[in-house]
């Protein structure tokens, strides 16, 4: 009852969206009145936008494009959450100095391989970023092609120290793509 909220930026799968004979922990990710619950939870609720691929938003000197949703996946049967979530480009200008080259970043959040493989078909060169956070927290994430593709000088790994040292142990039993 504390909190604030004007909006919620989400495109979050109806029910009907996922495969129910293997993906069968959406009941407790996302029930059907979650929105509902989250906007009695917040001071005066909030309003929900839905982004589309190709929208883009301003706040201040940031613009985000929507990159893909979990629409763009129609007519796949989504089989595990982390297909649906949406991956943006930010660009972030500086307001000082506004003839210089903005700052770019892709945020891939759980992105997987065949997220990736898609992002890299659709906008090939247009990946191009100077920053980019490495997919599903670096744990079978995107693939080596993705961030080929988009060269970032900087990569935010959004994960814990202990976890990350353990994606990166050369000695790690576990071999497969995703290391």
């Amino acid at each position: 009852g504390k909190l604030k909220m004007d909006y919620m930026i989400a495109n979050i799968p109806s029910w009907e969206a996922y495969s129910s004979e293997s993906f069968e922990e959406v009941g407790e990710v996302m029930p059907p009145d979650t929105i509902k619950r989250m906007q009695g939870l917040v001071t005066g609720g909030f309003q929900l936008i839905k982004p589309h691929t190709g929208m883009k938003f301003h706040l201040a000197n940031v613009e985000f494009q929507v990159m893909t949703t979990w629409e763009d996946l129609n007519p796949w049967v989504i089989n595990d959450g982390n297909e649906t979530c949406t991956v943006l480009r930010f660009e972030v200008s500086n307001k000082d100095a506004p003839t210089a080259k903005p700052i770019t970043q892709i945020w891939t959040g759980d992105a997987q391989r065949w997220l990736s493989r898609f992002l890299c078909a659709t906008y090939g060169s247009y990946l191009q970023a100077d920053m980019v956070s490495v997919g599903h927290h670096g744990n079978i994430g995107c693939e080596i092609d993705f961030y080929d593709t988009v060269q970032p000088t900087t990569i935010w790994w959004p994960h814990n120290a202990g976890a990350a040292a353990n994606y990166l142990n050369p000695q790690n039993k576990e071999v497969g793509w995703q290391y």
